[in-house]
């Protein structure tokens, strides 16, 4: 809350919806909060936690201006966060406007650099959002509010960034991106990003996102087909490693290993940055050294 109220730009105000909150403390200092800048703090308090999506859809249908922000509730923004993210909006046109992030457990800070924004048109952006150019988060970006007219975030969708993305982007002239590290999100030993339920997750939604780019994006297939596979092996790792026996665990992963070096054969990926070559070696040696462990461990049977 103090990064939200210390900003360098005046024009906005902070909507806050309380998902259905019990703790003494997490209501103490909403008070405190509403009744120190009731100028620019508006809470909504929810009767009943119906989860993320809901109270995204309730800030949405409440925003009052023509920008909407969001912020998760652990995370940080820098003091000139909102200003360099409104500078990019003063063209014409429906123009979002995104920024990097960086990510923090305890502390964090920021470098204040002067770096020049790229500007991508529809086309350009929706394959840069659905190949990971673009981060595909919904915090870090400023959104025209009528881009999600007629969106609705669904519990039978989970909090799908990429889907909220998608919408927005496919109704923009324009995505203003800059690099500069103005957002802090908090990697918290808890995140639901660590658990085999998310790594689920994951895997559904990049098939949400593989249908979408088969109708609108097909340079984005290849890359999805690649996620997709690498997905699929860390699922089965959390989900099955410790209960296996090493044959039946190598005769799992191999298929999955196959397809990657399958896809990235046949077909040109154009979009792998280095950390991701660096995943697919990674994944190849995996295979050649479990291989190789079970081997060992037949022989001394």
């Amino acid at each position: 809350m103090k990064s939200l109220v210390s900003q360098d730009y005046s024009n906005f105000d902070i909507l806050i919806v309380d998902n259905h909150s019990t703790e003494k403390e997490t209501l103490e200092s909403l008070s405190y909060w509403a009744e120190n800048y009731p100028h620019i703090i508006r809470i909504i308090f929810k009767k009943e936690n119906k989860g993320l999506h809901d109270s995204r859809n309730i800030a949405i249908k409440n925003c009052k201006g023509q920008y909407v922000a969001f912020v998760d509730g652990d995370d940080v923004i820098a003091g000139n966060y909102l200003s360099k993210l409104a500078s990019n909006v003063s063209l014409r046109g429906l123009i979002i406007s995104k920024i990097g992030f960086k990510r923090f457990s305890e502390n964090c800070s920021f470098e204040h650099k002067n770096i020049q924004p790229s500007f991508f048109d529809r086309n350009e952006s929706l394959l840069r959002l659905l190949t990971e150019r673009i981060m595909p988060s919904v915090w870090g970006t400023l959104f025209p509010v009528s881009c999600f007219d007629g969106f609705l975030c669904s519990e039978e969708n989970g909090v799908d960034d990429m889907q909220m993305n998608l919408y927005a982007f496919d109704k923009c002239d324009f995505v203003v991106y800059s690099e500069e590290q103005l957002y802090g999100w908090r990697n918290s030993t808890g995140s639901s990003m660590k658990n085999n339920k998310f790594l689920h997750m994951v895997d559904f939604s990049l098939l949400k996102w593989l249908d979408y780019a088969e109708n609108n994006c097909h340079d984005a297939i290849p890359y999805l087909k690649f996620r997709l596979a690498i997905s699929s092996v860390k699922c089965f790792i959390v989900d099955k490693y410790r209960e296996m026996k090493w044959r039946d665990f190598v005769l799992l992963i191999s298929p999955y290993i196959s397809k990657i070096s399958k896809s990235l054969k046949s077909s040109e990926i154009l979009f792998l940055t280095k950390k991701q070559r660096l995943s697919y070696n990674f994944m190849c040696q995996f295979k050649h050294l479990y291989c190789h462990l079970y081997a060992k461990k037949r022989d001394l049977m």
